[in-house]
C-alpha cells in the first residue's frame, strides 16, 4: 500500500494493530495509533474531527450489526447454513 500511495502521490497512513490486543498496554498503544490517525486526517483534509458525527456513525453501525444478528436468527430455522442474501431473494 505504501508503494501505491507513493506511485500515485496520495497520502498514506498505516494503523498498527498490536497482538495480542487484550492487554492494557495493547489498548493504550492502539489508542495512540488512532490519535495519530485522527491528526493525520485533520492535516490531510484541512478540517477538524467531527466527534458528534463519529458518535452518530458508531450508534448507527451498532444498530446495523444488531439488526443483522436478528435477521440471521430469524432466517436460521429456514436456512441453517450460511446462504448469500442474493440466493434468498431470487424468484
Amino acid at each position: 500500500m505504501e508503494l501505491e500511495a507513493h506511485l500515485y502521490g496520495v497520502p498514506y497512513f498505516f494503523v498498527d494493530t498490536p497482538y495480542p490486543c487484550d492487554t492494557e498496554e495493547a489498548v493504550q498503544y492502539y489508542v495512540g495509533e488512532l490519535e495519530e490517525l485522527i491528526q493525520f486526517l485533520e492535516d490531510v483534509l484541512h478540517r477538524k474531527m467531527d466527534w458528534d458525527k463519529l458518535r452518530e456513525s458508531v450508534v448507527l453501525s451498532h444498530k446495523m450489526v444488531e439488526t443483522n444478528v436478528q435477521i440471521r436468527q430469524l432466517l436460521y430455522p429456514c436456512y441453517p447454513v450460511a446462504v448469500p442474501v442474493c440466493l434468498l431473494t431470487r424468484n
